[in-house]
């Protein structure tokens, strides 16, 4: 676990928040979806990544989050953020907003903040779900973020949850 994330007592929770749900998610998980995880042995085991992925379904983060062993900290949707019961469960899990209408610095920023401090930031660069299941094109800012921050990429492709 990255140095800053467990010095920060607020991060210390959300990491003890993050362990309790993997007892209870991943295994509820396990028995309503089938799903197979490879390559986790290319997720850095500390330090900075950039966990890129395709998005088709709204459950794509948890199912991300159920898999990697360390914390994932997503950018999020900024609507989500506007609905109080959602707003608290996403603000949990570390995600922060971006506004997908606009090139959103401030997003950029918080993303190289966590990256300096050794997080894992999850990333979905179409910048919203695929409808035709198909990979569209992706926002210039997430490979503006992968090159000013220097951290290795860890590519992830979620399979069959546009049928959930």
């Amino acid at each position: 676990m990255p140095e800053a994330w467990r010095l920060s007592p607020r991060r210390r929770l959300k990491t003890l928040i993050f362990k309790t749900a993997r007892v209870f998610v991943v295994p509820t998980l396990r028995l309503l979806i089938r799903f197979r995880i490879e390559g986790l042995e290319h997720v850095p085991p500390v330090g900075p990544a950039l966990v890129v992925a395709n998005h088709l379904h709204n459950a794509d983060p948890v199912l991300i989050i159920a898999a990697y062993t360390r914390p994932v900290l997503f950018m999020a949707k900024k609507e989500l953020f506007s609905i109080p019961v959602i707003r608290w469960f996403v603000r949990q899990s570390g995600a922060f907003p971006v506004d997908r209408g606009k090139p959103d610095r401030s997003a950029l920023r918080h993303a190289e903040k966590l990256l300096s401090e050794g997080m894992l930031v999850g990333i979905f660069p179409e910048g919203t779900r695929s409808v035709t299941g198909g990979l569209t094109a992706p926002h210039p800012g997430v490979a503006l973020l992968a090159l000013r921050a220097s951290v290795p990429i860890v590519p992830t492709a979620i399979f069959g949850t546009e049928v959930l």
